[in-house]
């Protein structure tokens, strides 16, 4: 272990703060994203169906579905990696503090 010379005081709740807000982004994200999906599904139904514009249309929203899902992953992710690293303190200190 390393001697910092001082205390290295970790507030658990800023990390546990940071994963809910984290969460919280990536929904409001997945819910932007479904509604821009829906706006691209009623453009490429009602004004935009033939031709290459429809065509990358297509694919731009085929992409644009690809990421649905992925913010909420994301988050899950930085939450396991916040616990973690809250755990890890935690075990370093033998919960001092």
């Amino acid at each position: 272990m390393y001697d910092l010379g001082y205390d290295l005081v970790v507030e658990e709740a800023e990390f546990t703060d940071l994963a809910a807000a984290l969460e919280r982004m990536a929904g409001e994200f997945e819910a932007k994203l479904g509604d821009y999906q829906r706006s691209l599904d009623r453009v490429a139904a009602a004004a935009i169906q033939e031709g290459l514009v429809a065509e990358n249309l297509g694919l731009f929203a085929d992409r644009a579905t690809a990421l649905a899902g992925e913010a909420s992953d994301l988050a899950a992710g930085a939450r396991r990696v916040l616990e973690g690293f809250v755990g890890e303190i935690d075990r370093a200190d033998k919960e001092l503090y």
